[in-house]
Order: C-alpha cells, then sequence, then structure tokens
C-alpha cells in the first residue's frame, strides 16, 4: 500500500470521528433547550490574572459565585459554563 493511499485512509477517519463528536454535541445541546430555567443573582465576580509559566504570558480568570432558586428551593454555584 503507498503512503498516499495511507495518510488519505488516515484522513477519513480523522474527519469521520470528527463528524461523529460533532453530531454528539449538537445532539447535546439540543437537549439543553427543554431544560427549565430560573432567575438568578450574581453574589460576587472577580477577574484573576493568572502569570502562565516562567515569564509567560498573563492570562485572566474568571470566578463567579451565585444563587438561584427552583420550586422554592435554594441553590448556590460557581461553575462557569
Amino acid at each position: 500500500m503507498s503512503s498516499d493511499v495511507v495518510v488519505f485512509i488516515v484522513v477519513i477517519v480523522v474527519l469521520l470521528g470528527a463528524t461523529l463528536e460533532t453530531a454528539r454535541l449538537i445532539r447535546l445541546g439540543r437537549r439543553s433547550l427543554g431544560w427549565p430555567t430560573a432567575k438568578g443573582k450574581v453574589i460576587s465576580l472577580e477577574v484573576i490574572p493568572v502569570l502562565r509559566g516562567n515569564g509567560g504570558s498573563m492570562t485572566y480568570r474568571p470566578t463567579i459565585n451565585y444563587r438561584y432558586q427552583v420550586k422554592g428551593r435554594d441553590y448556590q454555584g460557581d461553575r462557569l459554563g
């Protein structure tokens, strides 16, 4: 088998895998459209500077705390999507 054929087969397999993963993520996203919604309140919000490595670039990490209520029950969280 020539190297061109092997490369072609590898590319096809990678593209097929990427297509299947994209389809899976689209299905998951569509499911979330039916999720209930709730109003919430941001308790705290901060952006923390983070230095990457020795002398590396500066990046920023957001942090958040929030609370919300669903069916009379209080919830609190800190996760960002």
